[in-house]
């Protein structure tokens, strides 16, 4: 009997965003690609509550989880001595903080594959953003234990997106990253780099090393 494979998305508001309803955007459910033929349903779940992750893991009892993506990410920008502890949680909690709670909500799924969405924010800085470029860089701190750890667990740097995403809805901050020499990320072109993670090997699901 051929196993139903479920795509499962899950946001703050149970919606899809207008950018992200595209066919580039939606590249991954098109023929062909590895999520083809996915019965794809979507929910209303923050990956930073407790409760919501709670539920999320009493569901993964019931039923098998090959992977997960945590793709969240919320942005409370401005120069440094403008930053205070409610922006830095505002941006901390969609990043590091659901992180932790889905790990824990995933725990007893050890084969299951985790992606992290970090950003190269990380790795570079990126001006009027310490506490983005900070939530990203313990992402991928985190990642790093839990690879050590022996889990399947992958964090992506990734750039700018042209036409979906954060930097998308930001003439300014799309103008910052050409200014510093990197072209927006062309969404055929991230969702070929991201169909190449989920392809399985041999030995299991495909988890590069971050960078």
């Amino acid at each position: 009997r051929q196993q139903i494979r479920q795509l499962q998305l899950l946001g703050r508001s149970g919606r899809m965003a207008a950018a992200a309803s595209s066919s580039d955007a939606l590249g991954l459910l098109q023929t062909g690609s590895a999520a083809f033929a996915a019965f794809v349903s979507m929910a209303m779940c923050d990956a930073a509550s407790a409760e919501d992750s709670a539920g999320l893991a009493a569901a993964a009892t019931c039923r098998p989880v090959l992977g997960l993506m945590h793709a969240g990410g919320v942005l409370a920008d401005g120069v440094l001595n403008s930053q205070s502890a409610g922006s830095l949680r505002a941006v901390f909690a969609p990043k590091v903080h659901a992180a932790a709670q889905l790990g824990t909500a995933n725990s007893c799924q050890p084969a299951a594959f985790q992606l992290l969405f970090s950003s190269v924010a990380a790795l570079l800085g990126s001006p009027g953003q310490a506490n983005y470029s900070a939530a990203n860089a313990a992402l991928d701190a985190a990642a790093q234990r839990s690879q050590q750890a022996g889990a399947l667990v992958t964090s992506v740097q990734w750039g700018a997106w042209a036409g979906a995403g954060m930097a998308a809805g930001d003439a300014s901050t799309a103008a910052r990253v050409e200014r510093t020499g990197m072209a927006l990320l062309l969404p055929h072109q991230g969702m070929a780099a991201l169909q190449g993670m989920l392809v399985p090997r041999e030995e299991g699901p495909a988890c590069p090393a971050p960078p």
